[in-house]
């Protein structure tokens, strides 16, 4: 352990401490800052170490070592270490999975109660300050921003087109997830309203010189 210094501190099962190495995993990570730090390695031929603190905990166990050891080493985020963890840690439910097993545990009184504690522990006005700068911080970083965007809304479309009034071209832009605004770019036949206008002049006067 002396010779690594951690990035990232998480409590989970299974494989879930190597999934993040994953070229996909990699590239939907939305968590910008580890997301940075496994890129680097990656471009580098270089992979991250997995570290096991503690194995073989109950789940309020390792709810409290992750609490203590992010507050240990500290987050970038907020400037108080090296950590790239987004929050304080604590929350959640072994990622919100809804396997059998999780079934169980939830069923478990003693462990409903610390998970509804933790919650409502991080919904107190100095932690929701924190995350709110937290979160002004993530959506500043620009490469974090677009990646959301496209994410939610789909990848950005630039389309050249010309206009059928005065046959100049012009540029449309849309993204590819179904929208009103992707449907009216694609079907733009004019480069502005004034194009439009005198289109529509035009069909008007022939459609009255037809009925004389």
């Amino acid at each position: 352990m002396n010779e690594y210094l951690p990035f990232y501190v998480g409590k989970g099962n299974g494989n879930r401490a190597y999934v993040h190495d994953r070229n996909h995993s990699i590239r939907d990570d939305k968590n910008f800052l580890r997301r940075k730090i496994l890129k680097n390695l990656q471009n580098n031929g270089l992979t991250s170490e997995v570290y096991f603190w503690k194995e073989k905990l109950t789940e309020e166990q390792a709810f409290d070592l992750e609490v203590k050891l992010i507050k240990m080493f500290g987050r970038r985020i907020d400037e108080t270490g090296i950590l790239t963890n987004l929050t304080e840690g604590g929350e959640g439910f072994s990622g919100f999975d809804l396997s059998e097993s999780n079934r169980k545990r939830w069923q478990n009184p003693a462990i409903r109660l610390k998970i509804i504690k933790n919650m409502k522990k991080a919904q107190t006005k100095e932690t929701r300050e924190r995350k709110s700068i937290a979160v002004t911080k993530i959506w500043a970083d620009e490469e974090y921003r677009k990646n959301r965007i496209d994410k939610i809304h789909g990848e950005l479309i630039q389309e050249e087109k010309i206009c059928e009034t005065c046959n100049n071209p012009f540029m449309v832009e849309y993204r590819t997830n179904p929208s009103k605004r992707k449907t009216e770019q694609m079907n733009r036949r004019f480069c502005n309203r004034s194009c439009s206008s005198k289109h529509n002049v035009k069909i008007m006067e022939m459609k009255n010189a037809e009925q004389k």
